[in-house]
Order: C-alpha cells, then sequence, then structure tokens
C-alpha cells in the first residue's frame, strides 16, 4: 500500500492510476519490489492473498483513498478555527507512519549511502553544463 501510494504521489495523482497500470515496465518493478526481500514462504504466502487472480498492480484511487483515510482523525476537525490554515496533530497511526519511513530510508540508506536527502535540479543542471 505505502509504495503504491508513493508511486501515485510521484507520478502525479489519481489521474495517472490507468496510465500507470498500463505501462508494463513499471508494473513489472513494482510486483518485483513487492516480493524482494521476502522469503519463498513469504512469497507464496502474498501470491496467495487474493482469491482470484490479480489483474491489477496498483490499488484503485478509492482503496487508496479508503486506506488515506484511516489516518485522519476527525476529533482534530473540532479544534479547526474557521477561514485559519491549521496543522492538525498527528494521530498514532500516522505517527507509525513516520517510523516506518525513518525504517525505510535507513535501510536504503544503508544499501546505497548518499550524502543528501534530497536532488537539486540546480546541481544536475550545472553538472550537464560541465
Amino acid at each position: 500500500m505505502i509504495v503504491a501510494l508513493l508511486m501515485l504521489n510521484l507520478a502525479g495523482g489519481e489521474d495517472v492510476v490507468r496510465v500507470l497500470e498500463s505501462d508494463e515496465e513499471f508494473c513489472r518493478l513494482l510486483r518485483e519490489a513487492e516480493l524482494y526481500g521476502r522469503t519463498r514462504t513469504e512469497r507464496r504466502a502474498l501470491m496467495m492473498r487474493w482469491r482470484e487472480v490479480r489483474t491489477r498492480t496498483l490499488l484503485s484511487p478509492t482503496v487508496m483513498g479508503d486506506y488515506l483515510d484511516v489516518f485522519h482523525d476527525p476529533e482534530q476537525e473540532k479544534l479547526r478555527e474557521p477561514h485559519k490554515a491549521s496543522i492538525p496533530e498527528p494521530s498514532e497511526l500516522l505517527w507509525g507512519l513516520v517510523r516506518l519511513n525513518a525504517a525505510f530510508a535507513a535501510v536504503m540508506q544503508r544499501r546505497s549511502p548518499q550524502l543528501t536527502a534530497t536532488h537539486s535540479w540546480s546541481d544536475s543542471e550545472s553538472t550537464q553544463k560541465t
């Protein structure tokens, strides 16, 4: 779910799902990422998870929205002031997602150490000019 949401976000949103789903190489890469690092037993269990033949690689936008709604805390909405921007306190589930993201970044850093966490377009432009 997390990888699918990240890919959807990187690609530009809900309307992109059909385009990404039709890209065979993208779907192959995503399916491989889903199985990467799992034991044979874990891979088999994942493949048996669907009752029918799996025809989609990405989740539908509706399912993704339902998943994201789990992180929403309706109590925080009650604290909002009309016509003012507000940043709600993160829910416990959202803090779990933060911890998961940190663990994911740590694993990636161990596999492929990087000096910077972001890419600057100006850096790549200056590199191309030289």
